[in-house]
This record gives C-alpha cells, sequence and structure tokens, in this order.
C-alpha cells in the first residue's frame, strides 16, 4: 500500500443498511460514512444518519457531516 502514501490521500466508505424481510412497515434504513483522517489510515471517524426505508442513495448533508 506504499502507493497510498505518494500524495496526500483520503480514503472514504459509504454503505447504506436496509431493514430485512418481516421488519416493522417504514422501519428506517441507515447510511454511514467512514474517512481516513490522518497519514497512517489508522482513523476513521465515522458519521450515520437514519433515511427513508430501502432508500439507497444516502443524504447529502451526511456527506458533508464529517468533520477535520
Amino acid at each position: 500500500m506504499g502507493w497510498l502514501k505518494q500524495k496526500p490521500t483520503m480514503v472514504v466508505g459509504i454503505d447504506v443498511t436496509h431493514p430485512g424481510p418481516g421488519s416493522v412497515k417504514g422501519t428506517p434504513s441507515i447510511a454511514a460514512v467512514v474517512a481516513s483522517c490522518d497519514s497512517d489510515y489508522a482513523q476513521f471517524p465515522c458519521s450515520m444518519d437514519i433515511q427513508e426505508s430501502k432508500k439507497e442513495v444516502s443524504s447529502c448533508s451526511l456527506y458533508l457531516s464529517i468533520a477535520y
């Protein structure tokens, strides 16, 4: 992974999890985003939010909620 340290780089991960079969109607989906904030890629602050059930695209406000 030496190529990651050649230039300043941020590693970002985003995922949305949805209620399973048999869940109560209207149960929200949960979206989360993590991003590296140090040069050793050891720290990944996280932000999570609930959103409309079964909505796959995460809210834009979630991406902006990580502060450095």
